[in-house]
């Protein structure tokens, strides 16, 4: 929320933010909440194009954008009768999205992260 262009209250106000996302932020007072199942659309800092991925989702705000190359595909929702869903941002070495990801089903989320850190610093 704090990388996009802005964002509004409940009250309607905008306020600016730091600008490196291309979408605004709206709150809202229904909290979206539950787990997810997702596959990565694109390579990232943390996952390998089409690596399957869980995680929760827990926020009171939407974007008023979709990346037009998006992180994830959630999973289709069997219960909702949901289709599947594009999520994520992914600029450079950003990786955002509202998908909470859960390591402790893939050990190897954290040690990818570790690595590119490492890689990154090997390059100042």
């Amino acid at each position: 929320m704090y990388l996009c262009e802005s964002i509004q209250d409940l009250e309607g106000r905008t306020f600016p933010m730091v600008g490196i996302l291309p979408t605004t932020v709206e709150m809202e007072a229904r909290l979206t909440l539950g787990y997810r199942g997702a596959i990565a659309a694109q390579n990232t800092p943390l996952l390998t194009a089409g690596t399957q991925v869980w995680g929760h989702e827990f926020h009171h705000s939407q974007l008023h954008h979709i990346s037009p190359s998006p992180i994830y595909n959630f999973l289709a929702d069997p219960l909702t009768a949901n289709s599947p869903q594009p999520e994520g941002w992914c600029l450079d070495n950003l990786h955002a999205s509202y998908l909470h990801l859960h390591w402790g089903h893939q050990p190897e989320l954290p040690q990818r992260f570790l690595q590119q850190c490492q890689a990154f610093r090997l390059t100042l």
